[in-house]
């Protein structure tokens, strides 16, 4: 970014220093740098697309011409005794540098992020166009303000259930640090944090890859993605609990006991802890949640593990406990 500015601010052709810019130097650079990233791609499209409808804006904020142009002028320019330039060169010049600077502060607010970051709670985010997104605890999604002008772009740290508008014209895509995803309209849950990032699909079609899209991996409704040691794999869904923890729903069948409550504290918004838990992790349960009441559940898993439950502040001790 740094050379585009340096070229665009200086003369057609030259280098600050004068020297001559070889155009197809410049174009290999170009692509080089989008062939880098897939993320390069996408900002490199959502700012030739704004540079070209710079042009049909037909208003602009007020500003005060002659303070901004001194402001720039007084930062960027030496005084020269002796150099006059015509009148109205330097009011064209003085309205172009006050436009320009405009542009560049607008399309850095523009390709910044809107964030939304949980802590112990969970979050219903209703996206422009009309996608809904579900995130997890301890998550953090950051969207684009252009989202939805040319592309439906993100970035996710965390989990969260995606239920994405359908529109062809603009994929849904999602980064996070190790794997990527694009959709055009579907619904999925993704769990970036975990130790094998995982895409999880309930309807639809989704495109799931990591640093290299080309070996990307596309899974319908049922299947699974996940990453493991950089490579992406396809499977069925294994887990019938995965969204129980905004929905609620839980079918444990012979489920290891650390990871059924560690699925239900994810629901309820509460930290469970086990007092014994070296004595009790080969322990398994089979039991049925739809919806119930913590005070439910804990009724039951106390009658299912003879546990004995102690409460401190938001925290739920599992004390004694036995295996059936």
């Amino acid at each position: 970014p740094n050379n585009s500015i340096r070229v665009i601010m200086n003369a057609p052709g030259k280098t600050s220093k004068g020297a001559v810019i070889n155009p197809s130097t410049l174009q290999n650079e170009l692509n080089f740098w989008l062939k880098a990233d897939v993320e390069n791609q996408l900002h490199y499209e959502d700012l030739k697309k704004v540079w070209d409808t710079a042009s049909t804006i037909t208003s602009s904020p007020t500003l005060d011409v002659d303070f901004e142009w001194g402001k720039f002028k007084d930062q960027n320019f030496k005084k020269e005794k002796g150099k006059l330039f015509p009148l109205f060169k330097k009011a064209a010049f003085k309205y172009a540098a006050v436009l320009l600077l405009a542009l560049f502060s607008g399309s850095i607010y523009l390709s910044s992020s809107k964030t939304y970051q949980t802590t112990s709670n969970r979050e219903s985010i209703q996206l422009a166009d009309g996608s809904v997104v579900e995130l997890n605890s301890h998550s953090t999604l950051k969207v684009s303000r252009m989202f939805n002008w040319f592309s439906r772009t993100m970035e996710l740290d965390g989990e969260a259930y995606f239920d994405v508008s359908k529109n062809p014209e603009k994929p849904f895509i999602i980064h996070s640090e190790r794997a990527h995803i694009e959709v055009l309209g579907t619904s999925f849950n993704f769990n970036s944090k975990a130790v094998n990032p995982k895409v999880s699909v309930t309807s639809g079609r989704v495109a799931f890859w990591n640093k290299k899209r080309e070996e990307a991996i596309y899974l319908l409704k049922g299947d699974e993605g996940v990453l493991r040691e950089g490579a992406v794999n396809q499977q069925k869904i294994e887990d019938p609990n995965f969204l129980g923890w905004f929905n609620g729903n839980f079918d444990f069948k012979g489920e290891n006991i650390n990871t059924a409550l560690e699925q239900l504290a994810s629901y309820y918004q509460v930290e469970f802890s086990i007092s014994n838990l070296e004595n009790l992790k080969d322990c398994k349960i089979t039991t049925q949640f739809t919806h119930n009441s913590l005070d439910e559940v804990l009724n039951e898993l106390e009658i299912l593990m003879s546990f004995t439950i102690e409460k401190t502040n938001n925290t739920y001790h599992f004390k004694d406990g036995n295996c059936l």
